[in-house]
């Protein structure tokens, strides 16, 4: 059966396929008929999610080998990637093609059963149901359960999480993370799956900070009575920049797991409902997670999910709730405990901040108007001549845009793209 490459090519016939496919995991044998089904799409403009999302909503009959046949509804999402070939090229160099569906269709399972076999299952990471993918070169689809329809739902843009929310989401992060670092000391997680190695997503990461910077600078030359601020800001700016960049660099205290890679507010779903905290907060989007120093989650994280005055008055409360259930979980998992004590963890943490910083400064862009209008990427497929051209192109073009000076004059544009539009909009209060 041909896998779709975009919604267009979503067929009955295909979805019929698929979830025989899913239902034939736990029932060999087993075949679905559908009796409705309907495609529409799972996210608005803006919303700025890279992949193309469908919401699919079906209704078929299950037959089971020896056990008859019942009626099942299913609400999933279906996500693309871009079939764009530069889009797919970068992905390749970046060396995160493919990880998602790892992610989804067994690496979250295996530590899921590493933390249920050792500490009967206190510290399950919550993710979406996987239903269906294939990642190869020529098929790329995932189809995991519509979370929404369990009473899921994003927080708004312009609110935010707050300080309960944070907290649950942070222990989510130090499961994922605390798992994953004695999983790699037990079973060489890297070994078996070298694409997660740490790579040029984190290089590109710290680029064209310094256009956010020059935002800052720029707004402030309009506020009188900000204008000693505005000088420490120009002074600084070298010395922050390099503290960007360097967020990273090797330490005595690194502390290297599993990042989710992009845990900023669209991609933490919230239980709208219920008071069981254990399955609260479900963190999705997992296409560019990758191996890195703790830190770099949890800056983007509070980046990008809290608001300013949240990080105010709360950030030590947030980093020792994030510790101490990080230190739970590795000596519960059998050790060892990755720090001394919390003024370690604060000093990793305090050692990317200036790039979280930074992020921070680039979520708040994204909360504009503006930035409503701005295309992530394309989902359309090319014809075949537009195809081997931009294949053609790709080849050429994209290892030149892969180099460090290169890539930053990109960063640089795409913030400069976004700025303009942000400055005015500050000017006039809106």
């Amino acid at each position: 059966m041909k896998t779709p490459r975009v919604r267009g090519e979503v067929t009955k016939e295909w979805v019929e396929y698929m979830l025989t496919e899913f239902e034939s995991k736990n029932h060999p044998g087993s075949k679905v008929t559908l009796q409705s089904w309907n495609i529409g799409d799972a996210t608005k403009k803006g919303d700025g999610y890279s992949g193309d999302l469908l919401k699919l909503e079906a209704k078929g009959t299950v037959q089971c080998t020896g056990e008859g046949q019942h009626e099942k509804e299913y609400n999933h999402i279906i996500k693309f990637k871009s079939p764009d070939p530069f889009t797919q090229d970068m992905l390749k160099r970046f060396n995160t093609a493919g990880n998602e569906s790892k992610i989804y269709s067994s690496i979250i399972e295996e530590f899921n059963k590493f933390q249920a076999d050792h500490s009967d299952n206190q510290f399950p990471i919550n993710i979406p149901k996987h239903i269906y993918s294939k990642d190869t070169e020529k098929e790329q689809i995932l189809v995991m359960e519509n979370m929404k329809i369990l009473d899921y739902d994003n927080n708004q843009k312009i609110d935010l999480v707050g300080l309960e929310e944070a907290k649950l989401a942070l222990e989510q992060l130090a499961r994922l993370h605390g798992i994953s670092y004695i999983y790699q000391r037990k079973h060489d997680f890297l070994t078996k799956y070298p694409s997660f190695k740490q790579g040029k997503i984190q290089e590109m990461m710290g680029m064209g900070q310094d256009a956010v910077i020059d935002l800052v600078i720029e707004f402030l030359k309009k506020q009188d009575e900000y204008q000693d601020l505005l000088k420490k800001v120009k002074v600084s700016k070298p010395h922050t920049v390099k503290k960007m960049k360097e967020a990273f660099a090797e330490r005595k205290t690194n502390v290297y797991c599993l990042n989710h890679g992009d845990p900023w507010n669209n991609n933490i779903l919230i239980k709208q409902n219920g008071d069981n905290k254990e399955d609260k907060v479900v963190f999705v989007d997992w296409e560019i997670a990758h191996w890195n120093t703790l830190s770099y989650d949890l800056n983007y994280f509070l980046g990008g999910a809290t608001k300013p005055e949240l990080r105010k008055d709360h950030l030590d409360d947030l980093l020792q709730h994030y510790y101490s259930h990080l230190i739970r979980v590795t000596s519960t998992l059998g050790g060892p405990v990755p720090f001394d004590g919390f003024e370690q963890l604060k000093s990793e943490f305090d050692a990317a901040s200036a790039w979280g910083f930074g992020r921070a400064l680039s979520f708040a862009m994204i909360l504009s108007e503006a930035s409503k209008d701005w295309k992530m990427t394309n989902h359309e497929l090319p014809s075949g001549i537009s195809k081997f051209l931009k294949k053609g192109m790709a080849k050429v073009f994209v290892p030149l845009f892969m180099k460090p000076s290169m890539m930053e004059m990109m960063m640089k544009g795409m913030m400069k793209k976004l700025s303009d539009p942000v400055m005015k909009e500050l000017k006039n209060e809106s």
